[in-house]
């Protein structure tokens, strides 16, 4: 909905509020927050992209960019985010109270459109009429936001105060066609300089914005020198790339020599070198300084990365105010300095090849405190100021950007210069694709089944696969790879689908010092590299989409071999081998070995496109022809050599019905859509960004997990408890008055009924104790006769004798046994009392035989020694134990 006004109503039971909005202002105020105690806040969006709450800053993106963005308020904790950032912006009141529930409505001022209203859930849309919604409106022209055919501040992709030094507020417009954009191509050559020279017209705290395009992963874009008369302050200002990063870096030198550094960094999606127009901005805000690239942002923060000091360039301290732009005076020939008038140039040499390189590509729309400069008018003063005889041969510039043909069809890729030299023919780079070109012309040759809306038919050229299986063991080999000898190798790679037909590890195919195995049904597939580097890949083999394998020469700044390394990707899993230079030399020998499976396989496996791509050398072989872009079809080449050596193989592996489907998505990552990040759809945007779908399964799994260890772990100890309860404890005991009974008395405890029970969990001797330990008599003068007490070990406290007589008893075999031969030993030997038993192995009677089962229960080991036969436990009525002796 368009509105001058719209106001949300909140209660205390309101915990989530969102809603998508878009505008083109860029500065303008988002919404204002009213608290139960009649305060109020404001939220601004400033510059297009930062947002301002209470007075503190938030760099998030550019926001009026006119596209749709979504804002998630949190009023629980009284937070924000916007489109799914993880960065929380408190809205909570200045005064510090905090309260749970405070913010009693929200104003939303914003100078564009609001729409999906929703509270609390995302079916609960506000809308027009609703009780909790007010709605005030100015009846006008609906105004368009951005639209594509006009010029506007959208497709600048720069804060304002970069653009225009106006301080009313006017509204900067921008070219909505990017093709139109002119400005000045850059080379990079030794015997030339190419830059932007601007003098007395930058110090640190003016905004500086250019929009470029480059071929080139690495590339200088700014270095500036300013100095402050009145606190005799320096600083320098360098912002450079390295493939997908940007780096900022602004430092401050006082007469003491301490010197103060802060930077930041963004990292751009597939880097720089995509001949794109790309905007680049630094400017601040109050006393904050901020780099933005195009959409994204950072603020320049002390010793926020670490920067490496050997890439700032260096000049001289007597410089005052100066920018270039584009490069500076960077490996360069001394055929050069005959050109140029040492005087001017002797304040900013620095000569050495470890610092960034000068930009390659073309430079338009350049800004300085918000003022856009006239380049034609630029080169001229340079001109004039670095050379001798106003001679404009010492600058490898031009006033025109580099294009390619109208009748080149590239299909997304680069179009850019074919050599090093200024002015020559711009052809495409297909390689960018992972394409092949297409013969004698200079577009691209893409198969069918394209997934980025083009589908280009081949009508008039025949494409032709290499199929990876065969029914019989064959070898194609001898066949020599001739490549470029006066340009860089500069990427090999392949679309292949590979085969699922062997388990175990196959080699298919040997080129240079490289070889590709598979293995595991086509899942398993591993790149040995030099005989020393081993890097294995698990991919998933189940659709009809074709595998990148990419093998790719890394950028990197200076002369040392340390920072060499090579790309090494399979579709989107990439590593990073330490050595300089693709392993596949001119001469080079390729070794094709198809798969062997006598069985009619579903899916063979094959290589659609394999081929190797140039890129040509800046300060070596110039002039030489070869010394250009090339691309070598390594696929062809096989096929060639194929029909050469055996025609029969060829028709069986080389086919040209398609054999899989092109989708750059596999080694790809999604970009942003316009409605904000792209995400996994969920009801939550408040939470969404702390932990993914994935995350949660993760997480739950784990939960569950140790949930169901701790059950466990509960029920071992339960089981042990109820086990030590159920087991008896069998000890012997004397009775307190031998007068009243003869003999001895043997204690009964309950049993259980279950016969299967297992023995106690604790012993009641240690494993070494001797039969005197466990069982020692003496002797106690009784009632007309000699009576024997059983001494035991036990620590348990003796029951009364009424218990003694109610309880049941369980004792062992042997140790009634004793009992029974010790009287018959007293009667005819009354004196010897301290006889120790031994084992009697007389055959006892079938009522306490070991087969007579009714009594028994549980074997009962008390750790004797050896001598004892018998273990098994009887229970024995207390009357039939009492009159045994007198019945013997």
């Amino acid at each position: 909905m368009d509105s001058d006004n719209v106001k949300v109503i909140l209660t205390p039971l309101d915990q989530l509020l969102s809603l998508n909005f878009r505008t083109d202002q860029p500065n303008t105020r988002f919404f204002t927050v009213h608290y139960a105690n009649d305060q109020t806040l404001n939220v601004d969006i400033v510059d297009g992209y930062l947002l301002t709450v209470n007075h503190l800053i938030h760099p998030l993106k550019f926001i009026s960019s006119g596209k749709w963005h979504q804002l998630a308020v949190d009023l629980n904790n009284a937070v924000i985010y916007i489109d799914g950032i993880n960065t929380a912006i408190s809205i909570a009141p200045s005064n510090g109270q905090t309260h749970r529930k405070m913010i009693s409505s929200i104003d939303f001022n914003l100078n564009g459109q609001l729409t999906n209203i929703r509270l609390n859930t995302e079916s609960g849309i506000l809308c027009d009429g609703d009780s909790k919604i007010s709605i005030q409106m100015t009846q006008m022209f609906l105004r368009k936001i951005c639209p594509n055919y006009s010029e506007n501040y959208c497709h600048c992709q720069a804060p304002l105060s970069a653009l225009t030094s106006s301080k009313k507020n006017k509204q900067y417009e921008c070219e909505s066609d990017k093709k139109k954009l002119n400005g000045f191509q850059l080379t990079r050559t030794p015997n030339q300089v190419s830059f932007l020279f601007l003098q007395n017209t930058f110090d640190s705290f003016k905004s500086l914005s250019v929009t470029f395009r480059t071929d080139s992963n690495i590339g200088l874009i700014f270095f500036g020198v300013s100095k402050s008369p009145k606190s005799k302050e320096s600083s320098i200002v360098q912002i450079h790339y390295v493939n997908e990063d940007i780096y900022a870096l602004q430092c401050f030198k006082t007469d003491t020599l301490s010197r103060r550094c802060q930077s930041c960094q963004i990292r751009k999606k597939d880097g720089f070198a995509l001949d794109e127009w790309i905007t680049l901005s630094l400017f601040h805000y109050n006393e904050y300084q901020f780099m933005t690239v195009n959409e994204q942002i950072c603020q320049l923060i002390p010793n926020a990365y670490d920067f490496d000091s050997s890439l700032l360039y260096k000049i001289s301290e007597n410089v005052e105010n100066v920018l270039f732009v584009g490069g500076m005076f960077y490996a360069k020939s001394s055929n050069l300095w005959k050109k140029m008038n040492l005087e001017t140039i002797t304040p900013f040499l620095d000569t050495t090849r470890e610092k960034p390189p000068s930009l390659r590509g073309c430079i338009t729309d350049l800004f300085v405190n918000g003022k856009k400069q006239k380049l034609d008018k630029v080169f001229n003063e340079q001109v004039a100021f670095f050379s001798r005889d106003n001679n404009e041969d010492v600058f490898g510039m031009i006033s025109h950007c580099s294009m390619c043909s109208e009748e080149s069809q590239c299909f997304g890729g680069r179009c850019r210069p074919s050599t090093p030299i200024l002015g020559s023919e711009s052809v495409c780079d297909c390689a960018s694709i992972f394409g092949i070109k297409k013969p004698n012309t200079q577009s691209c040759l893409l198969p069918d089944f394209v997934n980025n809306n083009i589908t280009f038919k081949n009508d008039e050229t025949v494409v032709e696969n290499l199929i990876l299986t065969h029914s019989t063991q064959s070898i194609i080999e001898n066949i020599k790879f001739i490549g470029n000898r006066r340009a860089i190798m500069d990427k090999v790679y392949l679309l292949i689908r590979f085969p699922s037909t062997s388990d175990s590890l196959v080699s298919i195919l040997d080129f240079g010092s490289i070889r590709i195995l598979v293995g595991n049904k086509g899942t398993r597939v591993i790149v040995e590299i030099d005989f020393t580097h081993r890097e294995e890949f698990i991919i998933s083999n189940s659709d009809n989409r074709l595998n990148l394998l990419n093998f790719e020469r890394t950028p990197f700044i200076g002369t040392t071999s340390e920072s060499r390394s090579i790309k090494v990707q399979l579709n989107d899993d990439i590593r990073y081998v330490p050595i300089e230079e693709i392993p596949l030399s001119n001469g080079a020998e390729i070794t094709f070995s198809p798969v062997v499976s006598s069985n009619k396989v579903l899916h063979p496996g094959c290589i659609v496109t394999f081929s190797a791509s140039y890129e040509y050398k800046e300060t070596q072989h110039s002039h030489y022809p070869e010394n250009r872009i090339d691309q070598k079809d390594i696929l062809n080449l096989i096929i060639s050599e194929l029909k050469k050596q055996d025609p029969g193989l060829a028709n069986d592996l080389i086919k040209t019905s398609p054999c899989g489907i092109r989708d750059s998505s596999l080694w790809s990552f999604p970009g942003t859509s316009s409605i904000g990040l792209l995400n996994d759809y969920t009801s939550d945007p408040f939470f969404e960004p702390s932990i993914g779908i994935g995350g949660w399964i993760h997480f739950l799994f784990f939960l569950i997990i140790i949930v169901f260890l701790i059950l466990l772990l509960i029920c071992l100890c339960f089981n042990c408890v109820i086990r030590c309860r159920r087991t008896g404890s069998y000890k012997t005991k004397s009775k307190g008055d031998p007068s009243k009974t003869k003999g001895y008395s043997i204690i009964k405890r309950p049993l259980p009924k279950d016969g299967k029970i297992k023995r106690s969990c604790k012993s009641r001797l240690q494993t070494d104790s001797s039969e005197r330990d466990y069982l020692q008599y003496e002797a106690n003068m009784g009632s007309g006769a000699n009576e024997y007490s059983p001494k035991t070990m036990s620590t348990h406290t003796p029951p009364s004798p009424d218990e003694w007589q109610r309880q049941p008893v369980r004792a062992s075999r042997t140790y009634i046994e004793r009992l029974s031969n010790m009287k018959y030993v007293q009667n005819k030997n009354p004196n010897n009392f301290d006889t120790p038993l031994t084992s009697n192995n007389k055959k006892f009677s079938s009522k306490y035989s070991n087969k007579s089962d009714s009594f028994l229960n549980d074997s009962i080991d008390f750790s004797d020694s050896p001598a004892y036969p018998f273990k098994a436990p009887i229970a024995l009525q207390e009357d039939e134990f009492r009159n045994g002796p007198e019945k013997q």
